[in-house]
């Protein structure tokens, strides 16, 4: 799960997750949390169906270089 403040959300955000994601076909579900901060942190849950990943270097590495982003690999 990909948690992304929805002040962060842009179209240069899901350009570059959508070419990782591409990169690395698996067998691993991608979800979104997408938070809104200023609604009192409401929330939605997505989930890409038909998108399944492996989550390797190129993708943690992009995450943990973005502080605004939060992951969790259940």
């Amino acid at each position: 799960t990909i948690c992304i403040p929805l002040s962060a959300l842009d179209s240069t955000m899901i350009m570059e997750l959508s070419a990782l994601i591409k990169q690395r076909p698996g067998t691993t579900e991608l979800y979104f949390k997408v938070i809104d901060e200023d609604m009192n942190h409401q929330s939605l849950d997505f989930i890409a169906r038909p998108i399944k990943l492996s989550v390797g270097k190129e993708l943690l590495n992009y995450l943990n270089s973005r502080p605004e982003l939060r992951f969790m690999i259940n």
